[in-house]
């Protein structure tokens, strides 16, 4: 079973979950890019009752994109998962 980290608005109606491992690989894209942004997209899906996204998959930034300290211009288009 995996562990995952939950995060909720303080009146408890919208929140998300991230399992250990893909919150790690978020912290080590984070130290990698830092002080920049990640320009990474988080894939994941909401639960049935459509309170909590629940990320399932972390990506880092295409390698044409531009990053800065408050610049990210992603410059490959991301396929759409059906």
């Amino acid at each position: 079973m995996t562990e995952d980290m939950e995060f909720w608005s303080e009146d408890r109606a919208f929140g998300h979950k991230v399992p250990l491992q893909v919150l790690s690989q978020m912290l080590e894209l984070s130290r990698s890019a830092a002080p920049k942004e990640t320009g990474g997209v988080l894939v994941g899906y909401y639960t049935e009752a459509r309170d909590c996204a629940v990320v399932t998959e972390v990506s880092g930034a295409p390698p044409d994109s531009r990053i800065g300290i408050f610049l990210r211009k992603r410059r490959r288009r991301i396929a759409a998962v059906a």
